[in-house]
């Protein structure tokens, strides 16, 4: 069996480990941490006078670590995104998500905000490039042109972590001051989970699994729309270098996982984003 493969076995092995791979720098939460703020399911906490929340995911799941890994390492490719730390609450890992409210504006959902063109009951998972760009456009004061691009970045961002939950509830617009921008993105969890290779049966050779499956099945658009994002949006994306934002983005975490995440966020950059063939390079 190939080492990447017996890698793989141990990765999830380890998550049943309290130790799993929290960076040295987590913090730990106390109840007097919390406030009276409610976010959907997930309680507030005050951190320095700036407004947080807590999420969990369960000792045996890998959420909360890659929502963390992923908005970090959106943020380090020099885009917007929420803000993120690892923490510990009441034995299980928790991510802590920066309230951005306070300085991008009330967030509106697509999902909550949908135009009557879109006011379906599944209008949720229900959409394509054309649908969400005239969305833009029935919307009042919305820069369409800024959040075309906007969407754009977002749609290559999932591309490139395999983010298979990016529904209309988890992107959308923020409201200030009665002026709508595309709001950094959030809800990066489902993320970084996709196994990047796949084994033939002799184990000879190794190609990207997502190169010979759907791809964005289950993302915001369907594969092929990557082909019509705007040129010049795709030509700063295939610049990126992901190797290096994602080192920065898992710092204080167990070397191996820093090695596979780096691993899948580079083959997907040079397969996906860039268009090159696919070739095995010992990523270490």
């Amino acid at each position: 069996m190939s080492e990447k493969k017996n890698n793989w076995t141990i990765f999830r092995e380890e998550i049943t480990s309290f130790s799993l791979m929290l960076p040295e720098n987590s913090l730990t939460i106390d109840d007097e941490m919390f406030n009276n703020k409610r976010y959907k399911y997930n309680r507030g906490i005050l951190l320095n006078d700036e407004s947080y929340f807590i999420k969990s995911s369960g000792r045996y799941s890998l959420d909360c670590y890659t929502e963390h890994v992923a908005s970090t390492f959106i943020r380090e490719c020099g885009y917007s995104a929420q803000q993120t730390m690892m923490g510990f609450y009441s034995y299980y890992p928790v991510v802590i998500c920066k309230d951005f409210t306070n300085e991008h504006g009330i967030l509106e959902t697509f999902e909550n905000t949908s135009p009557s063109h879109l006011a379906r009951d599944n209008w949720i998972y229900e959409y394509d490039v054309d649908y969400i760009i005239k969305y833009f456009e029935e919307i009042e004061n919305c820069n369409v042109d800024d959040c075309v691009i906007k969407l754009w970045e977002m749609n290559l961002f999932d591309i490139l972590l395999h983010n298979d939950d990016r529904h209309c509830g988890n992107g959308g617009f923020c409201n200030k001051n009665g002026k709508r921008v595309f709001s950094p993105l959030f809800d990066n969890a489902e993320s970084l989970y996709s196994f990047l290779f796949d084994f033939s049966e002799n184990n000879s050779e190794i190609v990207p699994k997502s190169l010979i499956s759907q791809g964005l099945a289950d993302c915001w658009f369907e594969y092929r729309h990557k082909n019509e994002c705007p040129k010049d949006v795709l030509a700063r994306f295939q610049e990126i270098d992901v190797v290096s934002a994602m080192d920065r983005s898992t710092i204080g975490f167990k070397e191996n996982w820093r090695s596979f995440f780096r691993s899948i966020v580079y083959y997907r950059h040079k397969c996906l984003i860039k268009g090159d063939k696919f070739v095995c390079e010992g990523l270490k």
